[in-house]
């Protein structure tokens, strides 16, 4: 279980900067953010009780909060954005994996079950949600974009390639060897490394 309260700090002094009451719930993923907002997930767990916003007291939701929030920055009960957080999309269920933010969208994996939603990073409205992505395992490393495309490594290797945009399509699957997979990806130098359990790959980009 996590606590009840996002906060944003000063990274200079360690001064709380804001602050975004969630009701507790599992805040496995990392933020990610653009230019104007970070992106943050609480995922299953979360009951909630007394105060704060209605859309935070439901395990699932991801908010867009704003760049330069200050202060406490929660929706008021029944709402989704405030002084402080563009938008708030309940049921968005991000998992342990990252949201993805590439080409004006973000895109979130669920742990279990190969569901994928997808918003637009400005409003929030959702493009699609709980789309379920044929024969995925669970998701555990973070999505990532390149070339008008989404790719989504699961925990046995397969790595389902996705066309970004507002209409869900697969196009592709990759598959590794047989092995466990949990880490996210990097890309350096014109390769992709991604490690399993056991063996870390090199994959070349095609010239």
């Amino acid at each position: 279980m996590g606590g009840r309260k996002i906060r944003g700090y000063d990274p200079s002094g360690g001064k709380v900067v804001w602050e975004l009451d969630v009701g507790g719930g599992q805040c496995s993923a990392s933020p990610v953010g653009d230019a104007e907002r970070l992106y943050v997930g609480v995922g299953q767990g979360g009951k909630g009780g007394g105060g704060g916003a209605g859309v935070g007291r439901a395990a699932g939701t991801l908010f867009a909060v704003k760049a330069g929030a200050t202060g406490d920055v929660t929706p008021k009960a029944g709402e989704t954005a405030s002084d402080g957080v563009a938008w708030a999309a309940p049921r968005a269920w991000p998992g342990a994996a990252s949201p993805l933010v590439y080409d004006g969208r973000v895109y979130v994996l669920e742990r279990n079950g190969g569901l994928v939603s997808c918003f637009d990073a400005k409003t929030g409205k959702a493009a699609y949600k709980s789309e379920r992505i044929p024969g995925a395992g669970a998701f555990w490393a973070s999505p990532w974009g390149a070339d008008g495309q989404v790719f989504c490594l699961d925990a046995t290797g397969a790595t389902h390639v996705l066309k970004a945009g507002d209409e869900f399509e697969v196009i592709r699957v990759n598959k590794l060897d047989a092995d466990t997979y949990w880490a996210t990806p990097a890309a350096a130098d014109g390769a992709l490394f991604v490690r399993s359990v056991d063996s870390l790959y090199r994959i070349d980009a095609k010239k």
